[in-house]
């Protein structure tokens, strides 16, 4: 994951569920918009399209890895 995350970018819910492993056809909603509306995930909304920091992905993963 490391080489997605060398430069901020604002990723797509899908790429990052892809990223993380979670399984698109899991039950709606799906485990990624849990994580999103409960706040778990730090995201921004850019108009309806919702985006996730590379670099905050990438602190996530540490922060959860470190646990």
């Amino acid at each position: 994951m490391d080489r997605f995350l060398k430069f901020s970018c604002w990723l797509p819910v899908y790429f990052v569920a892809r990223l993380l492993g979670i399984n698109k056809s899991s039950l709606f909603p799906s485990k990624m918009y849990v994580m999103i509306a409960t706040g778990e995930l730090p995201t921004i909304r850019i108009g309806r399209a919702v985006r996730v920091s590379s670099s905050a992905l990438g602190k996530w993963v540490e922060e959860r890895e470190q646990q």
